[in-house]
């Protein structure tokens, strides 16, 4: 009897012991989660304000915006907000800002015609002009060009000093159709012999340049791979996040992300949206706009300003990469 009871006690105190080690897992773990995703929305969240709401029903026409470009949602819309504002004033519409978590969702809202116009990621263009037609209304210029440039980042005391460093590492992607936050790392990985999946250890994506951008600053991943302008742009905006990384790569330049014109829209409404961006350096009220965003003046590119991009997508393709939404 004595004996089952020194059984029975023994049970009793390896269940408290295992108990204990489950619970100081959970915490260790659970902390180390939530701290991570306190990062990653503190991320999202870096200087930016809430997002203006959306204007009340008025006698305006309504030009209805998607904004499915390189910052977070909550971001871009207050990156935005001035731009758009000054748009419908000049328009005499109401503006309706749309926004959605990928790039691909916004894509088939333009493809599907629930988006008038839409500032979009160049790789995103290249994709939609196959399936419908669409038009580039304006592009912006900064920095002196029409152009960017995908930056491959990591963490300020990395020893990574090229990608192939990388090699076997976590990294971030922006979203599947960005050019400079997926299409453009995914050449290099194969120019340097693997496939995307086999060079990094893990990919995850975080559908923002922005939120990339702090993902390696705060340690979160390895490295990244942003468009060169939202980093730029940071720098000035956000010296503290942008000192906690360092650019160990950049590609070479590529058309910069346009506004286009969804399918079907009336000419007139097309040339009179392209009117009010060309006419905003002249403008005191639009230049001031401008000046806050950081962008010089906007332009009308070429025709065949994207091919480029689009010559990286048929070699992605090529290696069997499927690159479609």
């Amino acid at each position: 009897m004595k004996d089952n009871r020194k059984i029975i006690g023994l049970a009793g105190w390896l269940g408290v012991g295992l108990i204990f080690v489950g619970l100081t897992f959970l915490i260790s773990y659970g902390s180390s989660f939530f701290f991570q995703r306190s990062v990653l929305l503190e991320a999202a969240a870096v200087d930016v304000a809430p997002p203006p709401a959306a204007p009340k029903a008025d006698g305006r026409p309504e030009l209805r915006v998607i904004i499915a470009s390189r910052y977070s949602p909550s971001a871009g819309a207050v990156y935005y907000n001035d731009l758009l504002k000054y748009l419908g004033e000049r328009l005499e519409r109401r503006i309706t800002l749309l926004t959605r978590s990928s790039y691909a969702e916004a894509m088939k809202l333009i493809e599907e015609g629930g988006a008038d116009i839409g500032f979009i990621c160049s790789g995103s263009y290249v994709l939609l002009r196959e399936k419908v037609p669409v038009e580039v209304i304006a592009a912006p210029e900064m920095y002196g060009r029409a152009e960017y440039r995908s930056y491959i980042i990591v963490p300020a005391d990395s020893s990574a000093a090229s990608l192939e460093d990388l090699r076997g590492k976590s990294f971030a992607f922006t979203d599947p159709l960005s050019f400079s936050g997926a299409f453009y790392p995914s050449q290099r990985a194969l120019q340097l012999g693997d496939s995307p999946e086999k060079f990094w250890s893990k990919v995850l994506y975080t559908h923002s340049a922005d939120k990339s951008i702090s993902a390696v600053a705060y340690g979160l991943v390895d490295g990244a791979a942003v468009d060169g302008l939202i980093w730029d742009n940071l720098s000035a905006a956000n010296p503290d996040i942008i000192a906690r990384t360092k650019v160990i790569e950049r590609s070479p330049w590529f058309g910069i992300p346009p506004i286009v014109a969804g399918p079907g829209q009336d000419p007139a409404l097309v040339a009179g949206i392209r009117k009010v961006f060309l006419g905003m350096r002249d403008d005191p009220q639009g230049a001031v706009i401008l000046d806050g965003m950081r962008i010089d003046r906007f332009n009308v590119p070429p025709a065949d300003w994207y091919d480029g991009l689009a010559s990286v997508v048929s070699l992605l393709r090529d290696k069997g990469l499927k690159i479609t939404f």
